[in-house]
């Protein structure tokens, strides 16, 4: 796998899996709180979730905020690209260190 980060001026941070854009950093917390709040917020109170997939865990950071959560389930993370994320790109975890959050439970593929 081949992982790059490109700063594109003057759009921010672009991250790039295999030559393919896999995300950016302008925008990105919109993005994701909509992905995530729409279904946890129909549920009376969510207490577990299942995630395909992690990326760069913004996702599981926003589960992460709701009281109550008991467990967010990974399946299909790429432990390659977490580390990553985790290595470089802190800022994005600054809510909690989502992935060593004793309520994420990690399904490798």
């Amino acid at each position: 796998k081949r992982v790059r980060v490109y700063d594109v001026e003057p759009l921010g941070l672009h991250f790039y899996v295999d030559g393919i854009l896999k995300d950016t950093f302008v925008g990105q917390a919109a993005a994701y709180e909509s992905f995530v709040h729409p279904p946890m917020l129909a549920h009376e109170s969510p207490k577990r979730v299942l995630a395909l997939g992690a990326g760069l865990g913004q996702s599981i950071q926003e589960v992460l905020k709701y009281n109550g959560m008991d467990q967010a389930t990974v399946v299909g993370a790429d432990k390659d690209l977490m580390n990553f994320a985790c290595e470089n790109f802190l800022a994005l975890n600054t809510e909690s260190r989502c992935f060593d959050d004793p309520r994420v439970k990690i399904v490798e593929d």
